[in-house]
């Protein structure tokens, strides 16, 4: 099997597991009434991120941390400029309050947090502590201001179903680690075969694999007019890549950042969220024109990205 076919495998298999994992562990905990809102916070939001997560913990398994970090700040460029940014070309996106005092502000908290602690080029364990602690509190804070908050999309599911999820759930997890261990593995073989590191592959190619449930899920949402979902899970998302995953992984082993990396990627990423804010606050919607200045900053810095590798 190609790289490229092994990564595209991959990347279905991410999702398809990374569903039937949500699903299964959804469907459980209601069978067993635990509060909505803990599934919310726990299943829910832990669950957009699986596919982040599990290319992250197989990268540092297999020493390719690079890969995985690129697909981390990736994942989270590629969430604000190009999801965003399609949503808003299709149909102006309506700014909520609670997007703009809470969740914004937090995502640019996060993102600068791991760009101070990355800039001496690496990540070690102890700044993979303080990122976890950051993360931690988070979710805190986020549990006594919005304890509604994911509540209103989860039906009450009927306590004989238990066996399904419980067969659901380790099924979604197995799909989840091969497509991981698919997407490293054709990744790296992909950046082998044209010459470019792996951290490009990362920034790019899987960055935009593990983003297209999102995507997805934004262009039907903004066809349909509900654009909140998806822009809360995308900022979610952010929050979730650059403090737990991130954390995670430093903690596991140590991550070396080049200077690209560094004085680049980091950065935008850090840019995108900054300029999010005060567009949004612009009449709190990002009009058609908005978005298509998203689209076109996403692609500029795709094409940097080429130029300099």
């Amino acid at each position: 099997m190609t790289p490229a076919v092994l990564l595209i495998a991959g990347l279905v298999t991410l999702y398809i597991g990374a569903e039937a994992l949500i699903r299964g562990g959804t469907g459980l905990a209601l069978s067993m009434n635990i509060r909505p809102i803990l599934i919310g916070l726990t299943v829910v939001a832990f669950g957009t991120s699986l596919p982040e997560l599990t290319v992250a913990l197989l990268s540092t398994v297999k020493e390719t941390q690079r890969l995985a970090f690129g697909n981390i700040i990736g994942s989270n460029i590629c969430n604000i400029l190009l999801i965003f940014g399609v949503m808003a070309v299709i149909r102006p996106i309506r700014i909520e309050e609670d997007n703009l005092r809470k969740d914004i502000p937090a995502v640019l908290g996060s993102c600068g947090l791991l760009w101070i602690l990355a800039t001496d080029g690496f990540l070690n364990d102890l700044d993979g502590i303080i990122l976890l602690l950051a993360f931690m509190l988070f979710l805190i804070y986020l549990w006594k201001d919005r304890k509604t908050r994911f509540a209103h999309s989860i039906e009450p599911t009927p306590k004989h179903n238990r066996v399904l999820y419980l067969l659901i759930m380790p099924v979604g997890l197995a799909l989840l680690i091969f497509g991981g261990w698919a997407c490293v593995r054709g990744g790296t073989g992909i950046a082998e075969m044209l010459g470019v590191p792996q951290y490009i592959i990362g920034l790019t190619i899987i960055a935009i694999g593990t983003s297209l449930p999102e995507l997805a899920i934004g262009v039907v949402a903004s066809i349909k007019g509900h654009s909140d979902i998806p822009i809360g899970n995308a900022l979610g998302s952010n929050i979730f890549n650059a403090l737990g995953i991130v954390g995670v992984a430093a903690v596991i082993k140590p991550i070396s950042i080049n200077i690209e990396m560094l004085h680049f990627s980091l950065p935008v990423m850090l840019a995108t969220s900054a300029a999010f804010l005060p567009l949004a606050k612009s009449g709190k919607k990002l009009t058609r024109l908005e978005g298509a200045g998203f689209l076109i900053a996403y692609s500029i810095y795709l094409a940097a990205l080429y130029v300099s590798r």
